[in-house]
């Protein structure tokens, strides 16, 4: 009898959150739906654009509802940090080319990649900042470390062959909770710091950078997390955005 109410008891909150991530995704795309792509201006000496390119960690999704009532994400969350900063005088538009639907192995093969290249829109920005951090892609990273570090090289290094600099963040890995999983994307991620270093002493240049440290004390911790332990929670935005930022000032 004990294990038969368990069993109702597991079935019912697996209802519960399947409800739970069905209703947040729907919120989460009349969001992208009703607030679309916004009407950027061209870049000049005074006016520069930064272009976020990533999966559903970087479109924000981990705070879907209330996405509903305000329009913020990560790309809200540094145009407000931008416009606070009395060090930043010139005008810096964020523009968001996150894609849900892409990972990290298949940036290069989606249509995302050649609107990168040729939307008017896009390719002028200056400043490409480089996000994917949801299951799959931690998954990707997890997998296979040395694949993985080698296509963000691939991106990152078509990118700057169009003279962009570039931010690569790291998966994230405050929210992973299998130990084996961990420890692969770490090696993934310190591969990327290795890749970075090496690429910039190669090229002499200093157009291509590591974003924050997500086993850094400021990104640790679940709360900062949805219940998914994949996509950052408000707060956790709110803390990622501003150790990014410090980044690419």
């Amino acid at each position: 009898m004990r294990q038969r109410v368990g069993d109702v008891l597991d079935w019912f909150g697996n209802i519960l959150l399947w409800l739970f991530f069905g209703i947040r995704t729907s919120l989460f795309r009349i969001h992208k739906l009703a607030f679309g792509k916004p009407v950027p201006g061209r870049t000049s000496s005074s006016f520069h654009k930064v272009l976020l390119v990533g999966d559903s960690a970087a479109e924000g999704y981990g705070e879907a509802p209330a996405l509903l009532f305000r329009s913020r994400g990560l790309v809200g969350r540094l145009d407000v940090l931008t416009r606070a900063c009395p060090r930043i005088r010139q005008k810096w538009q964020f523009l968001d080319a996150a894609d849900h639907t892409v990972s990290t192995m298949k940036l290069r093969k989606n249509t995302l990649w050649k609107a990168i290249q040729q939307d008017e829109d896009y390719s002028d920005a200056e400043v490409v900042i480089l996000y994917f951090g949801d299951r799959s892609s931690q998954l990707e990273a997890a997998n296979s470390p040395d694949a993985y570090v080698r296509e963000i090289e691939a991106v990152a290094l078509e990118l700057l062959e169009l003279e962009k600099k570039v931010c690569i963040c790291m998966v994230p890995t405050g929210g992973v909770s299998c130990s084996e999983t961990l420890a692969k994307v770490r090696v993934a991620n310190r591969g990327l710091v290795d890749m970075a270093a090496r690429i910039c002493s190669e090229m002499k240049c200093s157009g291509l950078k590591v974003g924050p440290d997500p086993d850094g004390g400021r990104l640790r911790g679940k709360e900062l997390f949805t219940l998914d332990d994949i996509h950052f929670c408000a707060k956790g935005y709110d803390i990622f955005a501003i150790e990014l930022l410090r980044e690419i000032e």
